[in-house]
């Protein structure tokens, strides 16, 4: 069932009545009533809340099972009904349309609401783009707070704290230790954690994605390049547990081994590529995780009517991303 959450999802969805019961159930189904929109800052009285013992979802199933259920419904996905155009600077494999997650679980009943409620904010990954706003998808944001289109105005006060993922795609440019600082918040003068752009977050993993439009002088076909001298100056919130970033450039031999190299500088000089955080941990990247890749298909021109002579004729180019973690390895010497 990990493997393939859709089939957990649409197990419930057709046993959602033998579930839940004859209760304030709350259809997905266009032909059914919708359960009305969840009012953020509204108390919720759960004096009244039935146990719902009725339902072999609460009487029968164990609690981790159900957790599981709940964690495979409210997953995040890219909106297959609001598709982004093909062939932006964004659009790829997990960013083909707007985040979205079905919410309409957590109307349900009000002890599913307790159990749920914090679930859509650990699954959303928040999205920041460091760089032109022209690259940046529209679910991200350059310099304002994110837009969440799953989970809209939910996303407030101490909500604002379960969510568990944020990324960064990121200019080179723009992948500066005051810019994430700017983004995730840093602490002041007496302790207290501020926020210059959006609210406090408190992450266990932070990704950042260098695509392939990212790299410095792409439109020229210039050989690959990164500067790894400023990012000891970033201090990533203490929540963090493992920092993944994504590499991503034309699936060609010549752009292979520009990007290789530059992964081999990664492992061969590990102290001048390290991530820090504020309590004075360090990340390194990790050889025992090692490096994954995986290849995708996508478009030679980017909707703005350039061209590029080192692109192959016709509209689809082999696209490679090749992704490696940092680890905890300690304190600072």
């Amino acid at each position: 069932m990990a493997d393939q959450p859709s089939r957990g999802k649409g197990w419930l969805i057709r046993n959602r009545q033998r579930l839940f019961g004859n209760g304030d159930l709350a259809s997905s189904s266009a032909s059914q009533p919708q359960a009305p929109p969840l009012k953020p800052h509204t108390p919720i009285d759960y004096s009244n809340a039935h146990l719902q013992e009725q339902s072999p979802l609460f009487s029968t199933i164990p609690p981790e099972i159900r957790n599981r259920i709940f964690w495979l419904v409210l997953q995040e996905y890219d909106d297959p009904e609001r598709p982004y155009k093909r062939n932006t600077y964004y659009t790829r494999p997990g960013c083909m349309g707007p985040p979205k997650i079905d919410t309409a679980l957590l109307g349900t009943c009000k002890r599913v609401y307790t159990e749920t409620k914090v679930v859509p904010l650990q699954s959303v990954e928040i999205c920041y783009h460091l760089g032109h706003v022209q690259r940046a998808s529209p679910a991200s944001g350059s310099s304002s707070i994110p837009k969440m289109n799953s989970v809209g105005d939910l996303c407030t006060g101490e909500l604002w704290s379960n969510i568990k993922r944020v990324r960064f795609t990121a200019q080179l440019y723009g992948l500066t230790a005051s810019n994430i600082h700017h983004r995730l918040g840093h602490r002041d003068d007496q302790g207290s954690k501020i926020a210059m752009v959006g609210k406090v977050t408190n992450p266990e993993v932070v990704t950042i994605s260098i695509r392939y439009q990212d790299w410095w002088w792409w439109e020229s076909d210039r050989p690959l390049s990164i500067t790894t001298t400023g990012w000891k100056d970033i201090k990533l919130p203490d929540t963090v547990r493992k920092v993944v970033m994504e590499l991503e450039t034309r699936d060609s031999e010549v752009k292979r081994k520009q990007l290789d190299t530059i992964i081999d500088g990664f492992f061969k000089f590990p102290n001048q590529c390290k991530y820090g955080r504020e309590d004075g941990m360090e990340f390194t990247v990790s050889k025992k995780t090692g490096v994954q890749e995986w290849i995708w298909d996508g478009p030679t021109s980017y909707g703005d009517g350039l061209k590029f002579p080192h692109h192959p004729e016709g509209d689809t180019m082999g696209y490679v991303v090749k992704v490696l973690t940092w680890e905890l390895s300690g304190g600072r010497d």
